[in-house]
């Protein structure tokens, strides 16, 4: 008899975690594992890229609808879940083996609606909670987090760092692993392109969401340093988000328009990843920077600030690209380095190729399976 297994998640949209989770279930066993996918609200780029084999079910199908705004207001300013719980039990009917929340926030409080009706309860932590707390406020309150996290069977982290990270909130799990986040590497590696010329200016790209932890202002504040030091180079920014608007306006204010361009959300990024020469990550925090490991798919020497995820998986040695302080300064002089050193260029492309066979989904899929 299969397992079954249900997937949580608050909904599709274009961040890492969503991706992530569409990695696992387009590689899931599905001869072995009975798969349904639960989503809070029926919105996101990957709603029309569900396997086949996968069930689904959506909480609110429209995620402007009065219940699902009901159910928010009564909990966000009176702490009453009724609404958001009897919609969930009303759409989560059968009984499972084990339950995932996929995402933090969100995705496990509505978990918590459901944990009766798994005999296992799993729920994973996507980013730094410690340094970036995001999911306490409206969303969730803290005696519920605290609540949800002491009630799960296993707290799965995206990497030793967050892990580690997470432990100084002082909540009181019961069990904890790691699990890294699957790359498709043949789907990848297919747009890695062989740099022959070597007198083209120096493209940089970063990707990831437009919001405030990946601190994406700070590469405009550096492309201007590099603009006036006389570099020739541009930057392009995959993503979309919230800050889209902030950074236009700092852009300008530069006139960097020519040489800061926001690509917005791009599907698939890799040709445009492939094409680059560094890629730079300026985030604050991260759990496992799913985009990092993507860029040394394709041979891209790193250029990273010193945040957990992003130090674990590029190290302090340089074999893979060069860690930054929490600064533009910094960040400058690490891309400053990167450009001048077509010999440094080279070995962290090297040495990224051959990092990345440790993130193929196959061997992931053996931990995911594990956990189960």
């Amino acid at each position: 008899m299969k397992k079954k297994i249900l997937f949580l998640i608050t909904s599709l949209a274009g961040g890492g975690a969503e991706k992530v989770l569409m990695t696992i279930l387009h590689n899931f066993d599905y001869e072995r594992y009975d798969v349904t996918l639960c989503v809070v609200s029926k919105h996101g780029v990957y709603i029309n890229e569900l396997p086949d084999s996968l069930k689904t079910i959506f909480i609110f199908e429209n995620p402007t609808s009065i219940i699902a705004r009901l159910g928010f207001v009564m909990y966000s300013r009176l702490g009453i879940s009724f609404v958001e719980r009897f919609c969930t039990r009303w759409k989560i009917k059968e009984k499972y083996d084990t339950i995932i929340s996929f995402c933090e926030g969100r995705s496990l409080k509505f978990h918590g609606y459901v944990t009766d009706k798994a005999q296992r309860n799993i729920t994973w932590v996507h980013c730094n909670l410690f340094a970036m707390h995001y999911t306490i406020g409206p969303v969730l309150s803290a005696k519920d987090e605290n609540l949800l996290y002491e009630t799960m069977d296993q707290v799965v982290f995206v990497s030793n760092d967050s892990r580690r990270e997470f432990m100084k909130l002082g909540y009181q799990i019961k069990s904890s692993s790691v699990v890294y986040n699957p790359i498709d590497i043949n789907s990848v590696q297919k747009f890695i392109k062989e740099k022959f010329d070597k007198q083209h200016a120096i493209k940089i790209v970063l990707c990831g969401r437009l919001s405030k932890e990946k601190a994406f202002e700070r590469i405009v504040r550096v492309a201007d340093m590099l603009n006036r030091g006389g570099y020739d180079f541009v930057v392009e920014i995959l993503g979309e988000g919230s800050e889209r608007k902030m950074l236009e306006s700092l852009i300008a204010q530069y006139s960097l328009e020519s040489k800061v361009i926001l690509m917005g959300f791009v599907k698939p990024p890799y040709p445009i990843m492939a094409d680059a020469d560094i890629f730079v990550s300026t985030s604050t925090a991260e759990g496992y920077p799913v985009n990092i490991c993507e860029a040394m798919s394709l041979g891209l020497p790193i250029v990273a600030t010193r945040c957990s995820g992003n130090s674990e998986i590029v190290g302090e040695d340089e074999n893979l690209g060069i860690l930054t302080d929490q600064d533009e300064q910094s960040i400058y002089a690490g891309i400053v380095k990167m450009i001048e050193s077509p010999e440094l260029r080279a070995k962290c492309s090297r040495n990224a190729l051959e990092k990345s066979k440790s993130f193929a989904v196959n061997e992931v899929m053996k931990t995911v399976y594990s956990v189960l």
